[in-house]
C-alpha cells in the first residue's frame, strides 16, 4: 500500500501493509515516526447516527463545562448541534467491534478572532476520539491552541431508521427514512437472500458437531457452546501467531501419528463439484456424481496475515489459468470478505480473504470469515519461525492427520546478525571473557576474573615454542 497525504498544501508520501478488510498500518520509517500508524477501516457510517446530548468540560483553570446536543446523520455528519456559541460542522465515526471511536468537529468559521476563554466560546477546529459502547460516547476533545478536554454524550433519539411499518427491521423510533428498509427472505432473515434455507439434506460427516441433523456440517463449537456459531468472546491471542506467514509444505499422513513413526505420507486430492459445492477425493469420483464441472480444491492459502486486533487475512494463488475475472468464479463467490479475480501480473485466479476474526481455543487455531461458522483449523505450535498446523480426521473409522508448516516473512528484513526483524543487538562485540580463577595457590584463588580486574595494571603474556 503506497499513496500521499496533503497537510498544509505539502504532499507527504507513505507507504504500509493491509493487514485485513478493516485493518492496516503506515509504516514509521515512511512517515519518520517512532511506530508505525494503526489503520481502522469504518465499514459501517451511520454507527454514530442519532440526536446525542451530554458534556463538553475544558481544561482551564477554572473547569467550564456546558451541555450539548448533537444530531448525526446516516454518514456521520453532524446536521445541528445545541450548546455551542458558534455553528458546529463535521463527521464522527465508531468502529462498534472494536469501541473506537474518533471524529472532528468545526465550531464557527476562520474570520472569527474572539478571544477564546474555554470550550463555552471556543471557536476553531476540534478533534475528538474516544470510545463508543452501544448508546454512549465518550474520550476526549482536542482544540487547537488549547489543552485537551472531555466529554460524555448519550443517544436519547435515533433519528434515521427504517420508517416502514410493513418492513421486517421497522424502526417505530425512527423519523427520518435512512433507506434501510427490508423484507423477510423465504428463509424467514430480515434482508437475507435466501442462502440460508436448508435443502433438508442431513450432516452425515460423524466427525461434524452436528451429525445426523438437517443443514451443512459443521465442525466445531463457538464460545457460546453452538455448533457452527461465531462467537470468539472466549478465545486468546497468543503473541506468537501475529505477524505474516507464508505457506512451505503440507502432507496427509495415514494414521493419527502425524508421520512421527516414520510412515510415509499420502496424496488426498480434493474435488469440488462447481454445482453443488460437494467436495470429493478423487477426480473420477467427482466426475461421476457432479453434473457440472469439476475443479481441484486448493485447501491452503499462500499467505495468512495475523493482526494483533483479532483479525486477518488469508491470500491464495490458485494456479488455474484466466483470461479475465469471470474464469474464477467457480472458486468462491465474490460476496463480503472474498475477492476473487484473475491476477493482472499471473494470469491465474486468486483469491484475497478479508473480515476474518482469529483466535485459540485449547490450543487451537480458529477463525471466522464474513462473521460466520467458526471453523478451528488444528492444533499449532510456534518454533523457530515456523508455524505448524496439525488436524485430524476422523471419517469412516479412518483416521488421517494433515500438517501444514507456514514460514515467518520478516517485515524489516535480516540485521547484520541474520536474526530476522533484528536490531543487531544479539551480535555485539561485548564478550564476556570473565572465568573462575582454580589454582589454590593462586593469590585471586576462587576469585572470577576478567579483564577489567586488570584494568589500569599493565601485564605482559609470553607465547612461544620449545625445541
Amino acid at each position: 500500500m503506497t499513496g500521499s497525504l496533503s497537510v498544509d498544501e505539502s504532499e507527504i508520501p507513505f507507504s504500509g501493509i493491509i493487514i485485513s478488510d478493516t485493518y492496516a498500518e503506515l509504516s514509521a520509517d515512511s512517515l519518520g515516526t517512532d511506530e508505525s500508524i494503526p489503520l481502522n477501516k469504518v465499514t459501517d457510517e451511520s454507527a454514530c447516527e442519532g440526536i446525542w446530548h451530554g458534556t463538553f468540560s475544558d481544561t482551564t483553570e477554572v473547569v467550564n463545562t456546558i451541555d450539548v446536543t448533537l444530531e448525526i446523520d446516516g454518514s456521520g455528519n453532524i446536521q445541528s448541534s445545541t450548546g455551542f456559541l458558534y455553528p458546529v460542522t463535521g463527521r464522527v465515526f465508531a468502529i462498534d467491534s472494536l469501541a473506537i471511536l474518533s471524529g472532528f468537529l468545526h465550531i464557527g468559521t476562520s474570520s472569527i478572532d474572539d478571544p477564546i476563554s474555554g470550550i463555552s466560546d471556543y471557536h476553531g477546529e476540534m478533534r475528538i476520539s474516544g470510545s463508543k459502547n452501544n448508546d454512549s460516547m465518550s474520550g476526549i476533545w482536542e482544540p487547537d491552541g488549547m489543552d485537551a478536554g472531555s466529554f460524555s454524550i448519550t443517544l436519547i433519539e435515533q433519528g434515521y431508521g427504517c420508517t416502514d411499518s410493513d418492513a421486517c427491521n421497522y424502526d417505530e423510533s425512527a423519523t427520518d427514512d435512512d433507506g434501510s428498509c427490508a423484507p423477510f427472505d423465504e428463509c424467514g432473515v430480515c434482508g437475507g437472500d435466501g442462502a440460508s434455507c436448508s435443502d433438508g439434506s442431513m450432516c452425515e460427516d460423524e466427525g461434524a458437531c452436528n451429525y445426523g441433523e438437517e443443514g451443512d456440517c459443521f465442525d466445531d463449537e463457538d464460545c457460546a457452546g453452538e455448533c457452527g456459531g461465531a462467537d470468539l468472546s472466549c478465545s486468546e491471542q497468543d503473541e506468537e501467531l501475529i505477524g505474516t506467514w507464508n505457506y512451505i509444505s503440507s502432507a496427509t499422513y495415514p494414521n493419527a501419528e502425524c508421520g512421527t513413526d516414520g510412515s510415509d505420507s499420502i496424496a488426498i486430492d480434493h474435488w469440488k463439484c462447481d454445482g453443488t459445492g460437494d467436495v470429493y477425493n478423487t477426480e473420477d469420483e467427482c466426475i461421476s456424481n457432479c453434473s457440472g464441472d469439476c475443479y481441484k480444491e486448493h485447501r491452503y492459502p499462500q499467505t495468512v496475515a495475523i493482526a494483533n486486533n483479532g483479525t486477518a487475512f488469508w491470500y491464495l494463488d490458485t494456479g488455474d489459468l484466466c483470461n479475465e475475472d469471470t474464469d474464477c468464479e467457480h472458486h468462491h463467490d465474490n460476496d463480503d470478505g472474498y475477492v476473487v479475480e484473475c491476477g493482472e501480473e499471473t494470469a491465474t485466479c486468486t483469491i484475497s480473504v478479508y473480515n476474518i476474526l482469529w483466535g485459540t481455543l485449547d490450543d487451537q487455531l480458529c477463525f471466522i470469515v464474513n462473521d460466520n461458522s467458526i471453523e478451528c483449523v488444528g492444533t499449532y505450535t510456534v518454533e523457530n519461525m515456523m508455524l505448524t498446523v496439525t488436524e485430524l480426521d476422523d471419517h469412516d473409522d479412518e483416521v488421517t492427520c494433515e500438517v501444514v508448516k507456514f514460514e515467518y516473512e520478516c517485515n524489516e528484513g535480516y540485521d547484520e546478525c541474520g536474526v530476522c526483524d533484528g536490531d543487531g543487538s544479539s551480535c555485539s562485540q561485548n564478550y564476556d571473557y570473565s572465568l573462575k580463577d582454580i589454582n589454590p595457590n593462586s593469590a585471586t584463588y576462587d576469585t572470577t576474573i576478567s579483564p577489567d580486574y586488570f584494568e589500569d595494571q599493565v601485564t605482559l603474556h609470553y607465547f612461544g615454542h620449545q625445541y
